[in-house]
């Protein structure tokens, strides 16, 4: 009888030549070790990312929320009063929630200069305005999405970040083959080995049915993110053009 504290690899060497195997392994576990740092700040840096619309709602509820009354005001009504109270440029959108508890936001400018005022669309009032480039919230989460995206390295930055979703493509591909069991009742496989293991097979075991069931999340994250990626991005966008006849966007002034 077997016991549950050897080390034994999901698919064995049987399985595939060894020296696939090796080599395989090997890339997974030298990429690794290149992009975990860019990718732990990448992920953390997302996952922060995400909550920003609750933060800013708690950090500005007596702008963004209003008590629903009988009936609302026009949209071009709610842009009057957004622009009589802040004089200059016409508005560049209006925001409008379906929740009955929502404010209009009526957002002016951009970049540094961006502005939203709010206006109670049940009592035809502007609640107040948000300058971008003096919210804290906003700033906080603008620093965000430039780590995110950039490293706060510029174009440099985003190279390397894009560089790193796509070795995590490959990682998640290696992964799979590494993974892949001889028998669906090999030990380690869907559930790890928690019990009188040694550490070295309960922390293999969580890496790798963790890495399984993640999976596909993973992979679908690293795919769309390159969709935003400075080469990736436009290239499969001119490619998908030009294969469904599409013209071609204009070029950037010089």
């Amino acid at each position: 009888m077997a016991t549950q504290s050897t080390p034994a690899a999901p698919r064995a060497a049987t399985a595939a030549p060894v020296g696939l195997y090796r080599v395989v392994w090997r890339w997974h576990f030298y990429a690794g070790l290149l992009i975990a740092p860019t990718l732990l700040v990448a992920s953390l840096t997302g996952a922060l990312y995400i909550f920003r619309q609750e933060v800013e709602d708690l950090a500005h509820a007596r702008l963004r929320f209003v008590e629903p009354g009988p009936a609302k005001i026009g949209v071009q009504a709610a842009i009057d009063l957004a622009t009589a109270s802040r004089p200059g440029p016409p508005p560049k959108s209006v925001e409008i929630r379906p929740e009955p508890g929502r404010s209009m936001a009526v957002h002016f400018g951009e970049g540094d200069a961006a502005t939203t005022v709010h206006v109670d669309p049940y009592r035809g009032r502007v609640l107040g305005a948000i300058q971008e480039s003096r919210d804290p919230a906003a700033a906080a989460f603008s620093a965000v999405l430039s780590l995110h995206r950039s490293l706060f390295l510029g174009t440099t930055g985003r190279l390397i970040v894009e560089l790193t979703v796509g070795w995590t493509i490959i990682l998640l591909a290696t992964g799979l083959y590494l993974w892949w069991p001889d028998s669906a009742k090999a030990p380690g496989v869907w559930f790890p080995r928690l019990r009188r293991a040694k550490p070295y097979v309960v922390l293999r075991d969580l890496h790798t049915v963790a890495g399984f069931y993640l999976l596909a999340p993973a992979a679908v994250i690293a795919v769309t993110g390159l969709f935003y990626a400075p080469v990736w991005g436009p290239a499969f966008t001119a490619t998908a053009n030009s294969l469904l006849g599409a013209p071609a966007p204009p070029a950037p002034a010089p």
